[in-house]
């Protein structure tokens, strides 16, 4: 009798369970507006929701152990493949020799000791944690928040830039671009337009740049040592920084110091570097500005572990520009 209420019990949790399990699917389907073109592409989308969910959940049991920095979490990437995330939102991004005019370089500039942490959001250099949506077009916000930000702090005044202005006007016939390119574009164009008179779009349309929509103008780029966390850093005292890394593994990033060791330092996506700063019990992070909404991370940001042989690359393709 014992052995078949177990059964009976097990059965019934089973059910529990998997009803569970269809609800949180649906709520994240309606959370996302998502929607699937047939029967197969809908059940093939939930089994990839699935393996995604146990894999979150492994994860989460080491972090509530202690073994591990950051949490992971559901979000709008949960029904694609690991291939499916690159493939479709990450690309090579690197930069290469610096143009302008004039331009130091931060190494050049000794600071000691280094504040503890910086902060840009809290002196109004940072615009509010835009979204790219699913197409790879990362390397328009890093350019458009570095930007912002270098002009924010030196002409007093925060607008939001477009991006579709760069997509529009710099891609061309080529396909792929990165932030470092988008600069050199910025300065041939003679200026990028504001977001609200040349509003986000994605797919690449003709070039609308309008000179008397202009927002700012880059005269030239600066790039640091690449690998180099200490210039980094020093960089980051006078305003955001271009960073590019290797995001293949933060697809369901949601909270804390995000470390993994297999996190390759081969750069694939543009972010923003707005500071830095020390978890208690996580220890030193940089702050990271993404492009991928308020729902991803936490409210938008990634915290990358700092002084961590260069994290996914975090150090390796820094630049800020000239304004």
């Amino acid at each position: 009798m014992q052995s078949q209420a177990l059964i009976v019990l097990f059965c019934l949790l089973t059910i529990v369970r998997g009803a569970a399990v269809w609800s949180e699917w649906n709520a994240f389907k309606e959370r996302h507006n998502k929607s699937y073109q047939s029967a197969d592409e809908h059940r093939l989308r939930f089994l990839i929701f699935m393996d995604n969910k146990l894999r979150i959940v492994e994860h989460n049991k080491r972090w509530a152990r202690g073994q591990e920095s950051h949490q992971l979490g559901i979000n709008q990437f949960a029904d694609l493949s690991s291939r499916e995330f690159r493939e479709r939102l990450l690309h090579s991004e690197q930069v290469s020799q610096g143009f302008g005019d004039v331009y130091l370089m931060p190494s050049e500039v000794e600071i000691e000791p280094l504040p503890e942490t910086v902060d840009w959001r809290t002196r109004n250099a940072v615009t509010a944690v835009k979204s790219q949506g699913d197409f790879p077009t990362c390397w328009s916000f890093a350019a458009t928040g570095v930007i912002e930000g270098r002009h924010a702090i030196k002409y007093g005044h925060l607008q939001s830039l477009s991006e579709q202005n760069l997509i529009d006007c710099c891609l061309g016939s080529e396909g792929g671009y990165n932030t470092w390119r988008a600069m050199q574009c910025i300065r041939t164009l003679g200026g990028i337009d504001t977001e609200v008179s040349y509003a986000y779009q994605g797919p690449a349309a003709p070039c609308s740049y309008r000179p008397s929509a202009r927002a700012a103008r880059v005269f030239g780029a600066v790039p640091l040592p690449q690998g180099n966390e200490r210039t980094m850093a020093q960089a980051l005292l006078s305003g955001p920084l271009a960073v590019s890394i290797n995001a293949a593994t933060i697809q369901f990033y949601k909270s804390g110091v995000f470390r993994d060791s297999s996190c390759s330092r081969s750069v694939n996506h543009a972010v923003l570097a707005v500071g830095y700063g020390t978890d208690p019990s996580y220890g030193d992070y940089w702050l990271i500005k993404n492009s991928w909404g308020t729902g991803w991370g936490e409210s938008g940001y990634i915290r990358m572990a700092r002084n961590s042989d260069n994290q996914c690359g975090v150090a390796s393709s820094v630049f800020y520009p000239i304004v």
